[in-house]
């Protein structure tokens, strides 16, 4: 069974829940172990390219039990004809990705045979092969629409890889970890799961409520000054989804960037950015919004040693099961951490070979000109999403949207200067306080055959503007396809007037 990367993780760790009588500690560290395993086996890195250029891989598939759980969704247990809580792209966007990476495999595999070293199939190199390396570059730069340096570049098996990747060395001893009061789940699992201590601070409709977040910081931390920092760690970390959040959609605004990178050098905080759906952009605008990242400048006086990483995966932008992403951190900290962190030299740089593959894709625009496809195709399905809940929700139910702004829930602050954007997987629906949002989900999928996200799951405290935002539940855009998002997200709306009288 080969497994790395955030889906595999997920995967690997509800089964081990059930089938191991060890400790949380242990199976995580076990499932990393095992990860890092098959990740340093030559012939795991080639099977898949075994089986994309395989011709019977059509013919095998077609024979194989249905029954069989070949996704992480069925592993999980994910059923209904409409499924809104998949955060993943649908079939048809993989069957193109398909293609694209049949292409490119076959064509990278033959350069391989042609050269003298075979190097792609080596242990890899750190950070990533500099051929890669220099493409993600220029790729990069032309989404973002500002440069990118390439000093600042690793490769990664993927966003969670990475994560996990610098929150355990980074944090051997444990830190406080800061997050809003909704935000993705599975990484405040794994924090719970590690024990570290997760502190809450409000969601606001554009973006964490910075005035909140000082108030706790200069409560909780103590202040370094920059000629410091280099000789201290960093006091704590700060967990967000600035772009597109995951559950609620919205964006940090650009005031809210600046004082959240000037709070981390001042109280010398890890912003650790996942940056995974920035490039999907719904507004009509040649770019998207500017990431975290770009506000910790290096020419700013007080940089220090550098307070943000961006944390992005490919997983949303072309397939999860490729499993590679890429962080754009500090310079120190990527050669610590990656150019000589004796978890990349003994096992070598992370998913070369795909990584390799994809490359071609990069210098040749295919990626660029597919995730402008999908960016059309998801901007219709969400328009049209938000629509028809606008039109078809009873009243009481509000949409949590940067161009929807919900205006009954007490713990928000209203700001309209930058949040009419859209753009990302999410949307979120709050419900009135007589509505159970878990009873609804149920009631939905079993009438209706609606799945849903329930917003308990984001919950990252039990303080109350948490609990009061988390009446609610997410719903995810990509997957299904137009006809069914049309059809599924009427029949929503029919179960939500069926359980609001109004």
């Amino acid at each position: 069974m080969l497994l790395s990367g955030r889906s595999c993780f997920r995967s690997l760790l509800a089964l081990c829940r059930y089938q191991m009588g060890k400790s949380m500690p242990y199976r995580l560290a076990f499932l990393i172990t095992a990860r890092h395993s098959f990740a340093t086996s030559s012939v795991t890195r080639t099977a898949p390219f075994v089986h994309l250029l395989s011709t019977s891989t059509v013919s095998m598939q077609s024979k194989c039990n249905m029954s069989e759980k070949l996704t992480l969704f069925d592993a999980m247990g994910v059923t209904g004809k409409y499924k809104f809580s998949i955060g993943a792209p649908g079939p048809a966007d993989l069957k193109k990705v398909a293609a694209i990476m049949e292409r490119v495999a076959a064509q990278r595999m033959k350069e391989e045979k042609n050269t003298e070293g075979a190097s792609l199939l080596q242990y890899g190199a750190p950070l990533g092969d500099p051929r890669s390396i220099r493409a993600l570059a220029k790729f990069l730069a032309a989404e973002y629409g500002m440069p990118v340096s390439e000093s600042h570049l690793a490769f990664t098996s993927g966003a969670t890889a990475g994560f996990l990747h610098l929150l355990l060395q980074m944090f051997p001893n444990k830190c406080t970890v800061y997050a809003e009061g909704l935000a993705y789940h599975v990484a405040l699992q794994m924090l719970r799961d590690f024990n570290f201590k997760i502190r809450s601070v409000p969601n606001e409709v554009d973006g964490i409520n910075v005035d909140r977040l000082e108030e706790i910081w200069a409560k909780d931390l103590k202040e370094v000054s920059t000629e410091e920092q280099s000789k201290k760690p960093y006091q704590a970390l700060l967990y967000t989804v600035p772009i597109f959040h995951n559950p609620t959609g919205t964006i940090l605004s650009p005031a809210k960037c600046e004082r959240v990178v000037k709070l981390a050098r001042k109280y010398h905080v890890l912003i650790l950015s996942e940056d995974v759906y920035n490039m999907l952009y719904y507004d009509g605008s040649t770019k998207p919004p500017k990431r975290l990242f770009a506000y910790d400048s290096e020419d700013d006086p007080d940089y220090g040693v550098g307070h943000v990483v961006s944390n992005c995966t490919f997983s949303k932008l072309l397939s999860p099961g490729l499993r590679l992403g890429w962080q754009e951190l500090p310079v120190a900290l990527r050669e610590k951490y990656y150019d000589k962190s004796s978890v990349i030299v003994s096992g070598g740089g992370l998913n070369p070979v795909i990584g390799g593959c994809v490359t071609l894709a990069l210098e040749d625009g295919t990626v660029s000109k597919f995730i402008s496809e999908i960016r059309t195709s998801h901007a219709k399905k969400m328009e049209m999403t938000i629509e028809m809940l606008n039109r078809l929700m009873p009243s009481s139910c509000k949409l949590y949207h940067p161009s929807n702004v919900c205006i009954t829930i007490t713990f928000i602050r209203l700001s309209f200067d930058y949040n009419t954007k859209k753009g990302g997987y999410f949307l979120y629906v709050i419900l009135p306080s007589k509505l159970n949002a878990v009873e609804f989900v149920k009631y939905a999928k079993e009438k209706y055959g609606i799945s849903l996200q329930e917003g308990f799951k984001f919950q990252s405290s039990t303080e109350d503007f948490v609990k009061e935002l988390s009446n609610g539940f997410r719903i995810s855009i990509p997957y299904p396809t137009f006809e069914e998002m049309r059809d599924g997200v009427h029949y929503l709306c029919e179960a939500l007037k069926e359980c609001i009288k109004e």
